[in-house]
Formats: structure tokens, C-alpha cells, sequence
């Protein structure tokens, strides 16, 4: 994020021009298990897998201290729902709750980047990677039919899903995978066998940027451990991404997080007489309108001040003189209800930004600038959400007289 002041007019006020974040990632795509058990509720053998397991889970941390009479431990009676506490959705098939999972994820996700839909068990590209709307997203996502062949389609890696994953050419970006998926993947059909954990490793190691995300529609401990080992991504589970907001949520930042540089303010108007520290009463106004911009970043953002001088005298002089007029500057916004913790005042010294041969470049040399970091604009959200944030942070930038303006 880039935030860079415009030329000063005598008598105005300075104007900004605004660059926001944006992802981390230049795309994310999601792949979608469409193997046989994906198109049937979890079955009876699953289930009993996940309830034996949760059930002694429970009854290892309830166990109670033995009773006075010396009577053997009492374990209290596990909780039928599962470790999730989730309710299950016996009549729901798995398919039919990850579509779901899939059109909320459209409807939110940061479209400004690429985005591709594609299925495992087969590899297929239902929409190749590439910036689209959410109507086309859900549009493919919807499409997919839940009632495939349920016997013999397993879910497994072939040689057009490793050529997806680890070709130099499909890696030119950062992409992020979703995958979505009730079982770990199998080394089938002996002509296109691939090893899946290869394949996921290559993947990562295709482009520093690259990253696994894992959605699943099963909470048997032993395929989780299998899927999280073939994949080395963390299992998320889909019914409580989809029930818990704290869940989904904090998905979605980790997802669509944003890379955000500092930003650096140089304020035209805040300079300082030859060899002087002191505010004018011009710089003072100016910083007030100032003050007022920084109250559209978070209360919590860190700023750091940087003074700077023109060419004349030693270097040694100059750091005790930049730092002076650095430290002036940070008083004030103390004194104008800035909270010092906020603030770092450094002295930097000579400037050569502008032409030091020149009177009004040495003048514009004695300057000072902001440098604010962790800035994030909207991390995560809909494209309307974002504009709406930005229509925010100029209102309000408009109560001190500051228009943000687009670069030229």
C-alpha cells in the first residue's frame, strides 16, 4: 500500500493518492473431490469410526477421581454428536454440503485475483485460472451433478492433475488450493499412476507463493491423518467451516491475506527553516489535516517519523539535526492526542530527493515523512465490502479537506 503526497499549492491542502493491498496470492483455486463416496452421506462404518473415536476422546478427559469408598473411576457418558458437536446430516450427501461450502466461498472470496474450479477423480478443469465474477463461479460450482457413479471411483492423482500442480508454466504466480475432499488420495490406474504427496510437495516447491488448504467432509481420525500426511495441510472441517463463523472467518484471512508494503507519507508544507527544529504555523495547520487522515488507518497502526535535512554542514551534524526535527514532530501529534506508543521519531540525516544546488531544492530536502506499517485495508471480503471500505476512508479524509485522489 502506497500512500505518496501531490504537489503542494500555497494555501491548500496536501492531497493523497491511494494504492491498496492486495492478496498475498495472485490466485486460489479449488479442487473438488467428485469420487463415489463424495455422492453419498456419510456411511454407517464411517460414522462408527468417528463415534468410537470420540467417544473414547471423551471418556479419557472426563474421567472423574475415584469415589471415597475406593469404588472404581465413573466415566462420564461422551457426547453422541461427535468431537465437533456438530449435529450430523445423515440425509445430506457430501457432494451436496460441499457445493454449498463452495457458493459461500464465491460469494466471499477476493475476486480481484485469479480463480479456477477443477475435480479430482477425476482431474477435470471445470473453469481454468483466471479473474472471473462470482456469478460464473457458482454458475460451474452449481453444475456439478451429485449423482455420479458411486462404485469404483476412488480419488486419486494423475498425470494431468501433476501437470497442473508442478509445471513451471502453471506456476509463473502464487496460487492457493483448496482442496475439498472425504478421503485421502490412492495411487490407482497403474498407466497414470502419480504418488500424491510428490505431486502436493512439488506443488510447493513450484513457486514460494504456492499453498495447500484442506476441507474435509470426514472426521475419521485415521483418513485425517492419512489426508493431512499426502497433502502436509492442516484438515479443516467442512460442516463446522460451515456453521461457525469464528471458523469461516478466520479461513478466509488466512486465505485471501493481504501483502500490504508500508506506507509512506512525505507531507509537502512540513519543512523547517535553515539549521531550525521549530514548527512554522503553516506546518502546524498542515499536520492538523494530517492528524485527521491518520484516523483513517486502525487506532492500533505504528508510525514511524522521519527527519531529514539538505546538504550543508557534516554528516554529523545533520543525524543530530534530522533527529531533532523528527522528535519536534512527534511531540506534536502527542500533544494532539496520538498516543505515544504509536510513534518513533528518526533522524536520517542529509536528503538528496531534491536538488541540493538549489535554494528551493535544499529547502524542500528539510522535510519530514511518515512511514506507516500493518496497514490493511480490507483483508479479506467482497469486492463491494472493499470498495465500500474505501468510500469510508475518504469521507473521512473529506472532513479535514484531504481528497484522495487516483495516481496519475
Amino acid at each position: 500500500m502506497t500512500l505518496r503526497a501531490a504537489e503542494a499549492v500555497s494555501g491548500a491542502r496536501p492531497q493523497w493518492s491511494l494504492e491498496n493491498c492486495r492478496p498475498a496470492t495472485d490466485a486460489f483455486e479449488v479442487i473438488l473431490d467428485v469420487s463415489g463416496s463424495m455422492m453419498k452421506p456419510r456411511d454407517e462404518r464411517e460414522k462408527a469410526r468417528e463415534d468410537a473415536s470420540a467417544a473414547s476422546q471423551a471418556a479419557a478427559a472426563s474421567a472423574t477421581a475415584a469415589a471415597p469408598d475406593g469404588a472404581r473411576e465413573v466415566y462420564q457418558t461422551p457426547d453422541p454428536s461427535g468431537a465437533s458437536g456438530a449435529a450430523d446430516k445423515d440425509d445430506e450427501k457430501k457432494i451436496t454440503e460441499a457445493k454449498r461450502f463452495l457458493v459461500k466461498l464465491a460469494a466471499e472470496a477476493d475476486l480481484s485475483i485469479g480463480s479456477g474450479f477443477y475435480t479430482a477423480g477425476p482431474f477435470t478443469i471445470q473453469l481454468p485460472t483466471e479473474v472471473r465474477d462470482a456469478e460464473a463461479l457458482t454458475e460451474k460450482i452449481e453444475a456439478i451433478p451429485e449423482n455420479l457413479e458411486t462404485r469404483g471411483r476412488m480419488t486419486w492423482m494423475g498425470e494431468r492433475a501433476r501437470k497442473h500442480l508442478t509445471d513451471p508454466e502453471q506456476n509463473a504466480a502464487s496460487r492457493a488450493v483448496i482442496l475439498v475432499t472425504d478421503g485421502a488420495f490412492t495411487k490407482w490406474r497403474q498407466d497414470e499412476r502419480q504418488d500424491p504427496a510428490e505431486v502436493f510437495a512439488g506443488f510447493r516447491a513450484a513457486h514460494p507463493g504456492n499453498s495447500v488448504y484442506l476441507v474435509t467432509a470426514t472426521r475419521d481420525p485415521e483418513t485425517l491423518q492419512e489426508v493431512e500426511t499426502v497433502t502436509g495441510a492442516k484438515a479443516r472441517d467442512l460442516t463446522d467451516l460451515l456453521e461457525n463463523p469464528e471458523s469461516w472467518n478466520a479461513f478466509m484471512r488466512e486465505v485471501f491475506a493481504s501483502d500490504c508494503t508500508p506506507v509512506v507519507i512525505e507531507i509537502p508544507g512540513i519543512v523547517f527553516d535553515f539549521d531550525k527544529d521549530t514548527l512554522t504555523a503553516e506546518s502546524r495547520e498542515i499536520l492538523a489535516g494530517v492528524l485527521v487522515t491518520l484516523g483513517t488507518f486502525p487506532a492500533d497502526t505504528a508510525i514511524e517519523i522521519r527527519g531529514w535535512t539538505d546538504w550543508c554542514g557534516s554528516d554529523e551534524y545533520n543525524a543530530g539535526l534530522s533527529q531533532r526535527r523528527a522528535d519536534r514532530v512527534r511531540n506534536w501529534f502527542i500533544e494532539n492526542g496520538i498516543e505515544s506508543s504509536r510513534l518513533t521519531a528518526t533522524g536520517h540525516g542529509k536528503s538528496f530527493t531534491y536538488d541540493n544546488s538549489t535554494s528551493h531544492g535544499r529547502h524542500r530536502n528539510r522535510k519530514v515523512e511518515l512511514v506507516i506499517g500493518g496497514i490493511e485495508s480490507v483483508p479479506w471480503g467482497t469486492e463491494a465490502e472493499k470498495q465500500a471500505e474505501r468510500e469510508r476512508m475518504k469521507a473521512r479524509a473529506a472532513e479535514a479537506s484531504i481528497e484522495i485522489v487516483p495516481e496519475e
